[in-house]
């Protein structure tokens, strides 16, 4: 079974993130909050994969967010200021991870709109080197209402085409 690394990318840096956060806190130095920090994260990794991998990271990002909140509390438990935060980062990093991934799908599906058309394009011009008669493209006025005047473009194409014993294909 193969692994699909966009879609673990987003999870795997969140939760590299967190851990990273808490050794370098315990550690070394004081951490601020890295909840922004976590947004842009779900946000990077619903570009990258779509909705489900940034909800993922976003679950990831609140847990460890509400762990690191715990570990700066003199008294284990949460009061109401820090359930607040904790549900305003839930509601950023859900909207978050479902904007960025309805966006992400908006351009596949425009992407996949442009080149089923451009493939259409390119079948009709095939086609069209292949008739001999003229042909008459009428624009979209002209075509809707014929009480216009007439616009159309007409390519004309020679009637026979020339053999290698024709003198004219010399």
């Amino acid at each position: 079974m193969q692994l699909d690394w966009r879609a673990a990318s987003g999870p795997a840096l969140t939760t590299a993130t967190a851990l990273i956060a808490f050794l370098v806190d315990r550690h070394f130095v004081a951490v601020p909050n890295p909840a922004p920090l976590f947004v842009c994260i779900v946000a990077l990794a619903s570009s990258i994969s779509g909705i489900t991998s940034g909800m993922i990271s976003a679950v990831i990002a609140v847990a460890s967010s509400a762990l690191f909140f715990l570990d700066h509390r003199a008294m284990p438990g949460y009061d109401t200021s820090d359930l607040a935060h904790m549900l305003l980062l839930a509601a950023t990093a859900v909207g978050t991870a479902l904007i960025t991934g309805l966006l992400r799908k908006r351009w596949v599906d425009a992407f996949a709109w442009e080149q089923k058309h451009h493939a259409t394009a390119d079948r009709l011009s095939a086609a069209l080197d292949k008739v001999d008669i003229g042909i008459v493209l009428l624009d979209s006025d002209t075509a809707r209402n014929s009480s216009t005047a007439p616009s159309a473009t007409i390519f004309r194409f020679p009637t026979h085409r020339p053999t290698a014993s024709h003198p004219s294909s010399r």
